[in-house]
């Protein structure tokens, strides 16, 4: 069986950035990591209630 995946429509616009330090980039794809994680534990309560 297939889920129905929502995708929401972002726009990146990275404004006057011009270079990151690759510290930079590996601190927000952490973060970014962790936040899929959760959304992923509620996706996953929500299914099971």
């Amino acid at each position: 069986m297939s889920r129905k995946v929502r995708r929401v429509p972002v726009v990146l616009d990275a404004g006057e950035i011009r270079d990151l330090p690759m510290e930079d980039i590996r601190v927000i794809l952490r973060d970014a990591d962790e936040l899929v994680r959760i959304a992923e534990v509620e996706n996953t309560i929500k299914n099971r209630a």
